[in-house]
């Protein structure tokens, strides 16, 4: 089994490869740099659920609702998800027929609400 250390490296160093591939294909102050984005928000969905993979095979499955890191991954998986097509809209030139800033206010909603609720949910160790 691949340990978290190794896959987030794989991950990070993949991300730098298509951020430098992406600077150099596209222009950086007329563009939105699509490529470095869709693979960071797929790299993040992948990662969001390895997470949830290994959370259901621990025993902190019993009582996960009040793990910060559970709501922490739950709003990035959340916002990932909802932005993602967002994205693909925008890239097929389809943003105006559609009001992106409504979905993006509300995914922004959802990712700090989440958040919020992961900081509620610490509890300081003794």
């Amino acid at each position: 089994m691949v340990t978290y250390k190794k896959a987030v490296l794989f991950a990070g160093l993949l991300y730098f490869a298509c951020l430098c591939f992406s600077l150099y294909k596209e222009s950086f102050f007329n563009g939105f740099l699509n490529v470095n984005v869709f693979t960071g928000t797929i790299i993040i969905l992948i990662l969001v659920v390895v997470y949830y993979i290994d959370l259901l095979k621990s025993r902190l499955a019993i009582n996960f609702l009040s793990l910060p890191e559970f709501w922490v991954v739950t709003g990035l998986l959340v916002f990932n998800i909802g932005y993602l097509p967002i994205l693909i809209l925008i890239h097929a030139n389809i943003e105006t027929a559609i009001d992106t800033n409504m979905e993006m206010f509300i995914l922004n909603l959802l990712l700090y609400g989440s958040f919020i609720k992961a900081f509620l949910c610490y509890k300081p160790q003794n």
